[in-house]
């Protein structure tokens, strides 16, 4: 299954795709694409302002991240004839790392940079890792940096 967020995070709606491909990687930022079939009301959600994608593949495992610029396609790149007909929405960008990566993460994110202390922390524990990591960006992606 595959959805997209809007900026704030909340669900816009489920994403039908002709192909996905993702590269992840257990502790450096991975990325994806897809192809999903062209409508004017999802291009003009996309170009509204930045959104999220993400998928669940079967339960087994779930990735997205930021869509870094959706792009037209007419049709599928290297298909035969007999392939789906366009036109295509080409999405891609980093996972859900890259929203973090090269980024200070604060221990203690409510509090400013000169209030942090050495025995600050933001633990978790007990909850599935794109949960904790879910977790810490929205902790620390809205932070102002000063």
């Amino acid at each position: 299954m595959v959805q997209f967020f809007n900026s704030s995070l909340v669900a816009q709606g489920p994403l039908q795709f002709v192909n996905l491909t993702a590269t992840l990687y257990y502790n450096a930022v991975g990325s994806w694409s897809m192809l999903v079939p062209y409508t004017n009301a999802l291009w003009n959600q996309m170009m509204a302002g930045d959104f999220i994608v993400e998928v669940n593949w079967r339960g087994l495992f779930t990735f997205g991240g930021k869509c870094e610029q959706p792009g037209y396609q007419d049709s599928i790149p290297g298909a035969s004839s007999g392939s789906q007909p366009g036109p295509f929405i080409s999405l891609s960008g980093a996972d859900y790392l890259g929203l973090i990566a090269n980024r200070i993460a604060f221990p203690s994110p409510a509090a400013s940079w000169v209030a942090q202390s050495a025995a600050a922390s933001d633990p978790v524990s007990s909850m599935r890792l794109e949960t904790a990591i879910k977790h810490y960006i929205s902790n620390n992606i809205r932070r102002k940096t000063h």
